[in-house]
């Protein structure tokens, strides 16, 4: 299940933000039953090549910087993986993500790189969301 927009949808229909740099996302009042990892996933499709995905909860904070790869260019255009995407989807073009998990005035940083980096950010935000609800 995707949080915000629906798997039809996003593979049939463009992104809209496609050139954003920061999104920032707020979530306010009832409780969530959604991962943060889900919430970024679904930032990403709004914005799949953005650099800073923040997310504010309560009194949590979750920051992902994404660095990517260099887009290929084949005939003059920008190669893209997923039909959908005017340009290439971030799981296939993330180099690194840094995470800062901020709460109060403490902050946990992690920097992820590899082929998994959706594994370990997904991971990563398991670890925490149960290390809260305990």
């Amino acid at each position: 299940m995707n949080v915000m927009v629906p798997s039809e949808v996003r593979e049939t229909t463009p992104s809209p933000l496609s050139n954003l740099e920061v999104l920032n996302f707020v979530c306010y009042d009832r409780p969530t039953v959604f991962t943060i990892a889900k919430v970024v996933d679904s930032l990403l499709w709004f914005a799949p090549h953005t650099k800073t995905i923040s997310v504010d909860k309560d009194e949590f904070s979750f920051e992902f910087r994404f660095t990517y790869k260099k887009q290929l260019i084949y005939e003059g255009e920008i190669v893209s993986c997923c039909k959908s995407l005017p340009i290439s989807c971030w799981h296939h073009c993330v180099e690194a993500v840094k995470v800062v998990f901020k709460e109060g005035s403490n902050k946990i940083r992690y920097t992820l790189k590899g082929a998994d980096i959706w594994e370990q950010i997904v991971t990563l935000c398991e670890v925490w969301q149960r290390m809260k609800s305990t």
